[in-house]
């Protein structure tokens, strides 16, 4: 396989809707979402052809965890300065 092929982190853009609250459906605010974040990542085929180690590959997961929980956080405090501001 040629690695100008390869994807591992994908951007997936925003939607345009105004009839929901922010305007806009993004994957940022799917719960599905391991990260809260506007791409999705995936490593399974560096690691099954052995191009990242056991190490490296196990650290996506916890990762993941600690994004998520620094976007919940962030999401918490946007809806509180909205709030704010109203």
């Amino acid at each position: 396989m040629d690695a100008s092929n390869l994807t591992t982190k994908l951007y997936v853009s925003d939607v345009n809707d105004d009839s929901v609250y922010f305007g806009y459906h993004s994957i940022m605010n799917v719960d599905a979402n391991k990260t809260r974040e506007n791409y999705i990542l995936n490593f399974d085929y560096m690691h099954a052809i052995g191009s990242i180690s056991d190490e490296q590959y196990n650290s996506i997961g916890p990762y993941e965890i600690k994004m998520r929980q620094y976007n919940d956080e962030l999401m918490r405090l946007q809806g509180n300065l909205a709030a704010y501001q109203e």
